[in-house]
């Protein structure tokens, strides 16, 4: 959606992978209280996923190799 098609106080109606750092939320329970925030936003087409590492390392070898594995995992099952 684009920003002037989306209503203030409304969930955006697009979808969105939300990638979380294992090291940020270890538990089912963190994730969900750092998803909650980004879902009041994107309403039920957010999806989380976690990928090794912490909010740094994150984008050193090797957790570098599994962010993008999932990224591309996620655009390929994007809409065209």
């Amino acid at each position: 959606a684009r920003a002037h098609e989306v209503q203030p106080g409304q969930p955006c109606p697009d979808s969105a992978l939300l990638l979380l750092a294992d090291a940020a939320a270890p538990t089912p329970h963190r994730r969900e209280n750092l998803a909650r925030g980004w879902s009041a936003l994107i309403g039920s087409g957010l999806e989380v996923r976690s990928t090794p590492g912490d909010h740094y390392s994150l984008l050193k070898a090797p957790n570098v190799q599994s962010l993008a594995k999932r990224i591309r995992e996620a655009l390929a099952q994007a809409e065209p």
